[in-house]
């Protein structure tokens, strides 16, 4: 999955790169990503832009009321929806960099100004977005967001001392939400749903009895 979203954001690139071209540098494939082959230090091709996946990150905010629970639609309002049992899902944020090695400096930062005004102008992605079956997120990816976050001094100082490399221009984006989720749901008794919504409705009234009861 994680592979496929960098391949999507690759080629939505390539393609506005491709159709907004300024200039003759502006070629078919000017984003690409990070050559797995060089397993020592990270070699970034010259007069193109690579994306690098440089971190991974949980998120814990955005979490369901019941992590253990999910709530499939039935499709029909006569039929209650079906409750199935999962381990809770997990939701990640990717932390990338686009990274312009270019042998003219000014035309680099053309070119990630580029990428700026493209992600300004189209910053959620869904599924049902693209038109071509081969040029899309993948269908258990629900959204993608991409939000611009500044790097400061020491964190971009820890960066190009973990790839060893001398710093290049750049820009980090931080993708999210992605969600994986359990592929093996359980089904769940409906007494056991039942049981569970009375325990919560005991919590919520047990406050206010102990209450009048001391007034």
């Amino acid at each position: 999955m994680i592979g496929n979203v960098l391949k999507f954001l690759r080629d939505e690139l390539n393609q506005h790169l491709l159709i907004d071209a300024q200039d003759e540098q502006d070629e078919k494939n000017a984003v690409e990503l990070l050559d797995g082959a060089e397993t020592v230090e990270p070699v970034f091709k010259t007069d193109t832009i690579t994306l690098l996946l440089f971190n991974i990150q949980e998120e814990r905010q955005m979490r369901q009321a019941d992590r253990f629970q999910r709530r499939i639609p039935a499709g029909d309002s006569d039929t209650p929806d079906i409750i199935k049992r999962v381990y809770p899902d997990i939701r990640l944020y990717l932390h990338l960099l686009f990274i312009a090695n270019h042998s003219d400096y000014a035309a680099g930062w053309n070119r990630l100004g580029r990428v700026i005004q493209y992600f300004q102008s189209h910053p959620v992605f869904a599924p049902d977005q693209a038109p071509q079956d081969d040029h899309k997120l993948p269908s258990d990816i629900s959204k993608l967001i991409l939000e611009l976050i500044p790097l400061d001094f020491s964190q971009q100082n820890d960066i190009w001392n973990a790839l060893r490399v001398s710093h290049q221009p750049c820009i980090h984006y931080r993708a999210r939400l992605m969600v994986f989720q359990d592929q093996a749901p359980r089904d769940l008794e409906a007494a056991t749903v039942r049981g569970a919504a009375q325990i919560k409705t005991n919590l919520w009234r047990r406050p206010a009895q102990e209450d009048s009861g001391s007034a």
